[in-house]
């Protein structure tokens, strides 16, 4: 993933074909173990069944915020991603198949775009501190009027919230650079306060 091909549309980034779901329809693929994958399929597995709740939205619907079908597993705004629930067991193939919600993670191209289609949408209002940390990574660009969100933009301490709920180590290689781009971010932000040149 290369920040040139983040900077081609808005928010710097770049669908998985998955359906959203009824009782006949597919939740999510994903794998549960190295040894096979699991197909979640609502006629054979309940949608009550703990396997079904601890991957509930962590992907975004492709039908869109809009989306009429009933029990949709995916979810239909920024703000409703989330992490697969590991207090039980561990998902870790569930992140190599794809996490929407950014914990600094590697993203492909179809969850860039993804996530690129609802940020559009999204007032800036309600736009969760981690789409705006991703934004910054793949354009660099620093704006003024968010000098009031973390260095990091908090992905410090989601990322130690999430370890914590997992009890295991972190579950995916981070992007590229990400640190020392953040990093950078940080001295602008001490740069700028430093100099006074913006009011309180």
């Amino acid at each position: 993933m290369t920040a040139s091909m983040g900077r081609q549309c808005r928010l710097g980034l770049s669908e998985v074909s998955m359906s959203c779901t009824t009782r006949s329809h597919i939740i999510s693929q994903f794998s549960v173990s190295s040894s096979f994958s699991l197909l979640i399929v609502t006629r054979f597995i309940p949608m009550n069944s703990d396997v079904v709740r601890d991957l509930w939205h962590v992907r975004l619907c492709r039908h869109g915020p809009n989306c009429a079908h009933k029990n949709c597993g995916f979810a239909h705004r920024l703000s409703d991603l989330g992490a697969p629930n590991e207090i039980e067991q561990r998902y870790d193939k569930a992140w190599q198949d794809g996490v929407d919600r950014w914990y600094g993670q590697r993203l492909s191209r179809d969850q860039l775009e993804r996530i690129e289609e609802y940020y559009r949408d999204t007032p800036e209002r309600h736009q969760p501190a981690w789409c705006r940390a991703l934004r910054y990574y793949m354009t660099e660009k620093h704006e003024s009027k968010e000098r009031f969100f973390p260095w990091d933009y908090g992905l410090s301490m989601d990322l130690e919230l999430l370890c914590v709920f997992r009890r295991h180590r972190i579950p995916f290689e981070f992007m590229d650079n990400i640190w020392e781009k953040l990093e950078e971010r940080k001295n602008k932000l001490q740069e700028e306060e430093h100099i006074g040149g913006l009011d309180p």
